[in-house]
């Protein structure tokens, strides 16, 4: 997976002590989620150290400071 596509990315630090960078761009026309953010996960690390040796581009993130999508202009009804 190419890095160049998307608008921005971010190293986060997992519960076991990994790090993960992740991938932000837009989810695309015609998406139940069209004009989001769409989180796409890239790769993981053992230490910072070098995930940002191999992804400089990433700045370090917090999961409460990570984008959310918002759901509330779908239905309620079950979709059989």
């Amino acid at each position: 997976m190419t890095t160049k596509k998307f608008d921005y990315m971010h190293i986060l630090e997992d519960q076991y002590g990994r790090f993960a960078v992740k991938g932000y761009d837009t989810w695309g026309r015609g998406s139940v989620l069209e004009g989001q953010t769409r989180t796409n996960f890239i790769d993981a690390f053992d230490s910072l150290e070098e995930a940002q040796k191999a992804y400089p581009e990433a700045e370090l993130s917090h999961e409460l400071m990570e984008p959310e999508n918002t759901y509330d202009h779908l239905p309620d009804d079950q979709d059989y």
